[in-house]
This record gives structure tokens, C-alpha cells and sequence, in this order.
């Protein structure tokens, strides 16, 4: 017996074989476009479904639903089903082409009539489509037929421009029309099940299909693990999902956890965002599976990953898929992989063609580490937005200077040493802190022991905080290792003066005469350095505003995405 689901119960699919499981399909895939769609804003159209089967329980969750119909006899029987329901709804009798309103999904519902003719639907769709919008439908063929092949079916909806997302094998053969029980589960279904789980595609009878429009030719997917934390790498995949369109590349990003989309462009952009989601039984190993089908069905030119997770299964399910071109940007020279996980690099270290690295530190590092070989990394820095920054200026500091430091609250970035310098500093001064970290609590009761409790603002995340830097004094980042520094680079475009610790990637980047190095890790040196900061401060205004003019010019965001660009076509060319 399964669990019966509140949409199975306003709907007669159970006696249609396979239909559940269409219904189930198209249910989870809405859900999907939940994560950067609001519920209100998700419109939906539903075309041939003249007995409301798959109209009814998507109205009972809440969705807005609209029916096209062919007749006023099947209008007026979903609309009066709709109403003993409680459900409000939108009727026409009229057809695809007579549509003008952009949906956010299409559902051709009972397509089996028109098994060769699912190419019209297809053309008439796309002006209807909204940017990230979908068609979904199922397809049904005779067991022995061989009139078209499933690959043959693939490769029109492509023709078509469109790209295929999610497929479902919605049932074996169609033997008998069962007419069982909602949730009753007979001997035939069970059987079915396990034939749908090891059969081919080309043996299946029916599938089902998601699809949305190809915006360009050249298909890039970033994988991350999450987009939790604002760091270089989570900033860096929004922006390029937000950019590389302009560059003649269409993008989709890829997570497996979706319990907080930190980074608001995708919602507000609606940008192609998919979730795998990491299932608690054999995670990895069906993430690997699920990760392997989507990029066979969607065929990237391109899999670029970033940070470990998705360094091991998207990888993993890039070779397993057959992804002729990827390639891995390493952001940090530190990346805590343990010794499992660095023999993990380097065994698979030839799953990537190129290793991108964000600045000479981090290439000499997997060089060094992860026995990769120098002819397969590329060195490209990361960016700045410059355009969201807004300056700081000229101005004096505040009577009560205001110092800020932007960054995850671990040890890497070594906020303890922060705290313990500031504390010895005889002068008033005020600490905001922008981001989030598992070291909050600790860092909360060391503040509390230190008696600096006051004088610290805990700002969380941010989604404005290019266009706060230039609200500071000075900006300080005290990490015992960076793999580039965005942050600095950041806070050195809004003009505010830099107290950095000595790391040779941060050297790298600025000049002695640009900011204040102090030596890293040393609690002495820092608090220094901050006094002379507070006391001398026309001195490193002067500095930063000459830094600033220099770094507009090269730590510009679209200098990054140019080399990123250049190097994926270069990447194309090569095959």
C-alpha cells in the first residue's frame, strides 16, 4: 500500500496506466521552479485535458491554472468539477495558437493520439513560454513499434530549439486497463516498476518530457555545492549566470542543496537554476545518477565545477554522461580536502581537461598538491562588479571611526585575532561584520569575554554589500590564507583603506605603498598597524584613493568574464 497524496485525490488517473506516475512528474517538476519562482507568479496552461485529470490536482495545490479546451461540453464538465471542488479557474474553448499571455509552464495532456505530431505543439509553444518557461508532455508508442526511435524523438524536440531537462519513463506496455483503488498497488504495477528501472529508454512505451527554449547554441553548466555562502566561488557562478548570455553562451547552475538561495539574482532574474537534491540514503550515489541523466538529456558544451562536492560528483556524472568538455576552478589554496580527499584530486585528476585558477598562489598549489601538470591550468583571476560599487570619497573617518570586515565566520579567516587586537586599541572605534559562519556563537562569548560586546554589529548576510563598503573607515582582513581575496579587491574599488595580513596572494594584488600589511597571524603587528591607521588617517585616504583608480581598471569583473569567454571557445575549438 503507498502513501496517498493529497493531488491523488481529486483525480481518476489511477485507472489510467502509468498516469500517476505523469501526474508525480509533472507535480515535482513544478516544484522545482518553485525555487526561484513565487507561487503567484507561477502561471500555468493546460491544453486537452478534457477530463480535468491533471488540471483538478494541480488546482488543489494551489496553482494558477488555466484550460483550453476543444469543445463547451468539455469546458463545462472540468468547470463544474472545478466548482463541487472549491477550485477557481480559467476556461477558454480556443487553441494554442490563439493564445497571446506568456505561461511559465504548458501541459499538453493526452498526447497519444498525436504521436508524430508533437512537433506542432512544440512550434506553437514557443512564443507562449515565459524566459525560463516550460512544456511539458507525455508520449505513448505501440511496444513493437518502430516508426520513430526515442532518440529520433529527442532529436526533433532539439530541431524544434529546445532543450530537454527532465525525461520520465512513465510505464513498460500497456497490456490492460487497470482499474484498482487510488494507492492500491497491483502484481502488473510491480512488475512495471522494476522493467521501468532497468530497461532502455528505446524498450519504454510511454515518456514523459520537460522542455525549455534554447536561448543560445553554446550551453555552459556550473556545479556547486550550494549557494548557501556569498563567497568567491558563489558570487562568481551568479554573476557569470547573470553575464555570459551577453557573450553568446546560455547558463545553468546546478546545486544539490537548497535550503537557502543566498544569492537573490536567480529569484529575482528568474536565471536557470537546478536542484539535485542530496537524498539521505546513498546520497552521493543518486545525486551521481540523477546529475549523469540531466546532463544527457541536456547535453552541455561545457561542465565547469567549483569547490570539492562538486568537483567529485559533478564530475563523476560529467564522465558518466559523456560531457565532451569540462573543466574545474579552484578558488582557494587551502581547501580543506583532508588526505582522503586530496587523494580523491588527484586520483581523478584527469576527469577535468583544465584547472582554472584564481591567482598564482592557487596554481601553484594544485601544481603542487594535487599533482596537477602547469599545461593544464589557467590562470584567471576573479572580479569585481564595479558598477554596484559606490565609492567611499574623500571624506575624513567618522568621529567614531568605523571599521568593517566581510567574510565567512571560520578560521581561515581568523576573526579571533581580530578580536583580540581591537581590544587592545585605546581609542573609541566601531566593528560591523557582514557574513555568517559556524564560528558566530564562539566569536559572539570571545567578544562578550573581551569586554567589546558594544562596539561589534553583527550584519549577517547582505545583498547590497558592494554598495557598503564605502560607508567605512578602513577595511581589514586578517586570514591566515586566501586563494585571491575578493573582498579586498572589493573594498579597494570603493576607495576605503585596506589593513591586510602579509599573504603572498594579497601582495600579489597591492603594493606597500597602497595599503597596510601586517604579519600574518601575529596579534602585535595588527594592532598596530590599526593604530596607525586611526592616527594617520589623511595618510591612508591618500593611499586608497590612488589604489582605487588602479583597481576600477584591473579588477574589473568583465575583464574576468573576457578570460573565462576566450578560454571556453578556445576550449570548443580544441574538439
Amino acid at each position: 500500500m503507498t502513501a496517498i497524496k493529497k493531488h491523488y485525490l481529486v483525480t481518476n488517473l489511477h485507472r489510467e496506466s502509468g498516469g500517476l506516475r505523469l501526474l508525480d512528474f509533472i507535480v515535482n517538476s513544478l516544484r522545482r521552479k518553485l525555487d526561484t519562482l513565487n507561487l503567484h507568479e507561477l502561471q500555468i496552461l493546460i491544453v486537452n485535458d478534457s477530463q480535468g485529470r491533471i488540471t483538478l490536482p494541480l488546482l488543489s495545490l494551489g496553482y494558477n491554472v488555466k484550460a483550453l479546451f476543444k469543445s463547451k461540453k468539455e469546458e463545462d464538465f472540468v468547470k463544474q468539477l472545478s466548482q463541487e471542488f472549491g477550485f477557481q479557474i480559467k476556461t477558454s474553448v480556443s487553441t494554442l495558437s490563439q493564445e497571446t499571455q506568456q505561461y511559465q509552464a504548458i501541459i499538453v495532456y493526452n498526447t497519444k493520439d498525436s504521436f508524430l505530431n508533437y512537433e506542432d505543439f512544440l512550434i506553437k509553444t514557443q512564443t507562449l513560454l515565459t524566459e525560463q518557461g516550460s512544456v511539458f508532455f507525455n508520449l505513448e508508442k505501440n511496444f513493437f513499434s518502430v516508426r520513430q526511435s526515442y532518440q529520433d524523438i529527442l532529436n526533433k524536440i532539439r530541431d524544434k530549439g529546445f532543450r530537454i531537462y527532465y525525461t520520465e519513463k512513465i510505464y513498460f506496455k500497456n497490456k490492460k486497463q487497470l482499474n484498482n483503488p487510488i494507492g492500491v498497488e497491483t502484481r502488473f504495477q510491480k512488475i512495471n516498476k522494476i522493467f521501468l528501472q532497468i530497461l532502455k529508454n528505446e524498450y519504454v512505451s510511454s515518456w514523459a518530457f520537460e522542455c525549455r527554449l534554447q536561448k543560445q547554441k553554446k550551453l555552459l553548466v556550473q556545479v556547486i555545492p550550494s549557494l548557501e555562502v556569498r563567497g568567491g566561488a558563489e558570487k562568481l557562478i551568479s554573476q557569470f549566470a547573470d553575464k555570459l548570455a551577453d557573450h553568446g553562451f546560455e547558463v545553468i547552475t546546478i546545486i544539490n542543496k537548497s535550503k537557502i538561495i543566498s544569492h537573490p539574482i536567480f529569484f529575482n532574474k528568474h536565471l536557470a537554476l537546478l536542484i539535485v537534491d542530496r537524498k539521505k540514503k546513498f546520497g552521493y550515489l543518486k545525486n551521481i545518477l540523477e546529475l549523469r541523466q540531466l546532463l544527457i538529456n541536456l547535453q552541455p558544451n561545457i561542465v565547469n565545477t567549483h569547490l570539492f562536492g562538486a568537483d567529485l560528483w559533478g564530475r563523476l556524472s560529467a564522465y558518466f554522461a559523456k560531457v565532451p568538455n569540462v573543466c574545474s576552478t579552484i578558488h582557494n589554496v587551502d581547501v580543506g580536502f583532508g588526505l582522503i580527499g586530496r587523494l580523491i584530486m588527484i586520483i581523478m585528476r584527469n576527469f577535468s581537461q583544465y584547472y582554472i585558477a584564481i591567482s598564482p598562489q592557487v596554481a601553484q598549489y594544485i601544481a603542487n598538491n594535487l599533482k596537477i601538470p602547469k599545461s593544464q591550468i589557467v590562470l584567471i583571476p576573479n572580479g569585481v562588479d564595479t558598477l554596484k560599487i559606490i565609492h567611499r570619497g574623500t571624506g575624513p573617518f567618522h568621529d567614531i571611526p568605523q571599521l568593517l570586515f566581510v567574510g565567512r565566520l571560520e578560521a581561515q579567516k581568523n576573526i579571533t585575532l581580530l578580536f583580540k587586537a581591537l581590544a587592545t586599541i585605546n581609542r573609541p572605534w566601531n566593528l560591523s561584520i557582514i557574513g555568517q559562519g559556524s564560528l558566530k556563537k564562539d566569536l559572539i562569548m570571545l567578544a562578550d569575554h573581551l569586554n567589546i560586546t558594544p562596539r561589534i554589529k553583527w550584519l549577517g548576510t547582505m545583498e547590497s554589500v558592494l554598495s557598503t563598503y564605502g560607508k567605512y573607515d578602513i577595511f581589514i582582513l586578517p586570514s591566515i590564507f586566501e586563494g585571491y581575496g575578493l573582498v579586498a579587491a572589493e573594498a579597494a574599488v570603493a576607495g576605503v583603506p585596506l589593513i591586510l595580513s602579509d599573504l603572498a596572494v594579497l601582495k600579489e594584488l597591492f603594493q606597500d605603498n597602497e595599503v597596510l600589511f601586517f604579519k600574518s597571524n601575529n596579534q602585535e603587528d595588527l594592532a598596530k598597524r590599526i593604530n596607525y591607521a586611526l592616527n594617520h588617517s589623511h595618510e591612508v585616504l591618500e593611499r586608497a584613493q590612488k589604489l582605487q583608480l588602479r583597481a576600477e581598471k584591473e579588477f574589473s569583473l568583465e575583464n574576468t568574464i573576457k578570460q573565462y569567454v576566450r578560454f571556453y571557445n578556445k576550449l570548443l575549438q580544441k574538439k
